[in-house]
C-alpha cells in the first residue's frame, strides 16, 4: 500500500508512469491551457489558436489511447497510478 500502490516498484511500469507524467506537462497541458485559458479569462481569447489546440488534444489523446493505455485501462495496468 502507500505510495507503491500509485507508484509501481517494477521499474518498466514506473518508466510508464514517468513518461505519463512528462507527456502531460510537456505535450497535453499546453494545448489544454490554450483552449481552457481563456476561457476562464486568464489570457485573450484567440479562436485560431483555440482551433489549432483542439486538434492537438486530439492527436495527443490518440497517443494517449494507442501507446500509453493500448489494451489496459490504466497506464501502469490494471490500476490507478500517478499518472
Amino acid at each position: 500500500a502507500g505510495l507503491m500502490e500509485y507508484y509501481p516498484p517494477d521499474p518498466v511500469l514506473r518508466f510508464k508512469v514517468d513518461y505519463g507524467l512528462d507527456f502531460r506537462q510537456i505535450d497535453f497541458y499546453p494545448a489544454i491551457s490554450k483552449i481552457a485559458y481563456p476561457k476562464f479569462g486568464w489570457m485573450p481569447a484567440d479562436e485560431e489558436a483555440s482551433k489549432a489546440a483542439a486538434e492537438e488534444v486530439v492527436t495527443h489523446m490518440q497517443f494517449i489511447a494507442k501507446h500509453l493505455v493500448a489494451d489496459k485501462p490504466f497506464i501502469a495496468g490494471d490500476r490507478p497510478s500517478i499518472a
